[in-house]
């Protein structure tokens, strides 16, 4: 993958985004909305190999600091997922033969990814990502130099 490349700087806004959010910080970026109650952390790639769309409540005033402290898990878990799903498809090992694309999804309502061969035509899907995160075990590499790291909650 190249240093400049759009995939790149997305994955470091993630990361920007992922060290905010562990930090207790308010996010800058990825935030729409506006209002008490509207705003979402929203993230949305689209390439060939993948689609990643995320929009996950964030900084709900009405909500208690239990339930906001979970809404930021949520985001943090999905922020990772999208950087190792970035990774692998800069990589060239997201997705496995027969495979032409790969679609990840979470918003309030549902959580999930499918998986389509080059004509579009569905070849898996799940509503989980324990499924999904057992598939990238084997996109994502495993020597030091190039590893990943992200901690999966």
């Amino acid at each position: 993958m190249e240093e400049d490349s759009p995939c790149m700087n997305a994955i470091a806004e993630l990361r920007a985004a992922l060290i905010c959010l562990d930090a207790g910080e308010n996010l800058s970026h990825f935030v729409e909305g506006h209002g008490l109650q509207s705003q979402v952390f929203r993230f949305s790639w689209s390439e060939p190999t993948l689609s990643i769309d995320l929009e996950l409540p964030y900084a709900c005033v009405l909500e208690d600091a239990e339930e906001q402290a979970a809404d930021n898990e949520e985001i943090a878990a999905s922020i990772r997922m999208a950087i190792l799903l970035m990774v692998a498809a800069g990589n060239g090992t997201l997705l496995q033969d027969g495979e032409g694309r790969l679609a990840v999804f979470h918003d309030d309502d549902t959580l999930g990814w499918a998986v389509y061969d080059s004509d579009g035509y569905l070849l898996d899907d799940a509503d989980d990502w324990d499924t999904l995160v057992a598939r990238l075990e084997n996109a994502v590499p495993s020597d030091v130099e190039n590893a990943v790291s992200i901690i999966w909650p």
